[in-house]
């Protein structure tokens, strides 16, 4: 897969994302249902994306949508918040408050409130690549009988031109990875990954 960190991402993810400046927005219960529908419709685009790829396409393994384990990507919030007031980065980075957003989000899941996303996996053009049938355990040296991809929920800039998600796949117990992944729309409003930064490996 291709990976594409900008410099100015790359150097404050250096530290292990957490928390970030302020940003106002409705708490977890009472997210806006049309901001809820937008973030969706990005982690939909990411797996459009996914699909595209060429190791993903030669794998016909069916693939099983999980949470992006959001609390071991982003690390421990109050660390890496001291991390950065030492490197005075706190209010530098431009998506300081889509980090911010990252980590107010650290509970939800997209497959939890998601209804299109559900749709998309089950009934969608794709939906043949997709099981939601939760597979068996396996032996630590053997492949995965599915290749796992996690998600979490996107999050959205205020312009609703920007997008930030956090995303793993995983081909075998020791064959897989993690990233963020940015996304930003085009002139006709669809929204394309721009790049992906990885965050983990294993």
């Amino acid at each position: 897969m291709r990976l594409h960190p900008p410099l100015v991402v790359a150097a404050l993810l250096a530290a292990t994302i957490g928390s970030l400046g302020a940003m106002h927005r409705a708490p977890a219960a009472m997210l806006d249902e049309e901001l809820l529908e937008a973030r969706c419709e990005v982690a939909e685009a990411f797996l459009v994306d996914m699909l595209a790829d060429d190791y993903i396409k030669e794998d016909r393994r069916l693939i099983f949508i999980t949470p992006e384990p959001e609390k071991i990507s982003l690390g421990s919030a109050e660390a890496f918040t001291e991390t950065l007031h030492e490197k005075k980065l706190l209010n530098e980075d431009p998506f300081s408050p889509l980090y911010r957003q990252m980590i107010e989000d650290i509970d939800r899941s997209p497959m939890d409130d998601c209804n299109s996303l559900t749709s998309f996996i089950t009934n969608g053009p794709n939906a043949s690549r997709f099981t939601t049938k939760k597979p068996p355990p396996t032996n630590f040296d053997d492949d995965h009988p599915v290749i796992y991809v996690s998600i979490s929920l996107p999050v959205i800039s205020e312009d609703n031109e920007e997008a930030l998600m956090l995303s793993g796949i995983s081909f075998a117990p020791l064959g897989g990875g993690g990233s963020e992944v940015y996304l930003r729309k085009n002139k006709n409003g669809k929204w394309l990954v721009k790049y992906k930064h990885l965050t983990w490996v294993s």
